[in-house]
Parts: C-alpha cells; sequence; structure tokens
C-alpha cells in the first residue's frame, strides 16, 4: 500500500466539503483507494496524486448514485381535474441534486492540477539550440546565399504561374 488510507480520507473529506461519514462513509473512499492504488502504484514514483485525484471522482460518483437509489433524488408528479381543466404539477428534487453533484464532477475532471497531478499539454519544445550536424550541413551549403537562409519556404513551382510573385523570387 503506497498511500496513507488515513490521509486520503480526510483530504477526500476536504475536498468535498468536510462531507459527513453517514453521506460518504470511510470504506468507500479506502475501497476506491485500494483500486487506484493498485492501478497506479506500479507506475508512478509517487502514486498519491492520482489516487486522490481519481478516488475523489469516484466518490462523486458514489455520492450522486447514492441519492438517486436513497431516494433522496425523488420526483413525483399530482394532477388534479377541476372542470373541465387538468392541472398538473411536477416536483423534482432529483435535478438539482443531480446537477449539483454532476457539477462538481466536471469542475474536479477538468482540474487535476489541482490534486498534484503534473499535464504536459502541446508535447515536448527543444529549447538550447540545433544540433551540431545541420549547422555544419547549413555553413558547407554553397547554394545558400548566406548561413541565416536554410532554403526556399515555397517551391518555384507554386509561384511561376502567379506575377506577384515575380518580385520574390531567388
Amino acid at each position: 500500500m503506497a498511500y496513507d488510507p488515513v490521509k486520503l480520507n480526510s483530504d477526500v473529506r476536504r475536498r468535498l466539503g468536510y462531507i459527513d461519514v453517514a453521506q460518504l462513509p470511510d470504506n468507500v473512499i479506502t475501497d476506491w483507494g485500494d483500486h487506484y492504488d493498485a492501478i497506479y502504484s506500479p507506475r508512478y514514483d509517487d502514486p498519491y496524486p492520482y489516487i486522490y485525484y481519481y478516488t475523489t471522482l469516484s466518490c462523486v460518483e458514489y455520492l450522486r448514485i447514492n441519492s438517486i437509489t436513497s431516494g433522496e433524488a425523488s420526483r413525483s408528479k399530482f394532477t388534479e381535474k377541476v372542470g373541465g381543466v387538468t392541472i398538473t404539477e411536477e416536483n423534482s428534487s432529483s435535478t438539482s441534486i443531480l446537477d449539483v453533484w454532476d457539477d462538481l464532477y466536471l469542475l474536479l475532471k477538468e482540474d487535476p492540477e489541482s490534486f498534484g497531478i503534473i499535464t504536459t499539454n502541446g508535447g515536448f519544445v527543444h529549447v538550447g539550440g540545433v544540433y551540431r550536424d545541420k549547422v555544419e550541413r547549413i555553413r558547407k551549403d554553397k547554394t545558400l546565399a548566406s548561413p541565416f537562409n536554410t532554403g526556399k519556404v515555397v517551391g518555384t513551382s507554386n509561384t511561376k504561374k502567379n506575377p506577384a510573385f515575380d518580385k520574390w523570387r531567388y
């Protein structure tokens, strides 16, 4: 076990607004923590941010499903007929409660950095110069006008038919 279950319980509860043990039992948090520990411990030297992140998301899903199955998120429909007019009234607490859990899930899912997960968007950037062989190849190429000229960007086959490009040709 690469994580401290007590720390995970307190961190998840704090992230979810110090949610009560009656709403989110400790064993739910530890079960998800054990599940994600088995997945992320072999992959990372410090798997705790991943365990914390995915356990929190799973606990929000648990709370959403629990609100549906416990009857907390309920819908009622009342129909009354007065004379020739039928009045139908619908009360639904499910949309407001489920929307809150869905919004919280999306908010947490979009921000893994706040859990300590470092994401790299866009890949790697080469910083610090170029390879020596590329510099030597450009330096030795006698067809180039200067070392700063690395060749034509646009081929001449594309510009021959357009007179506007005549003044820009080499």
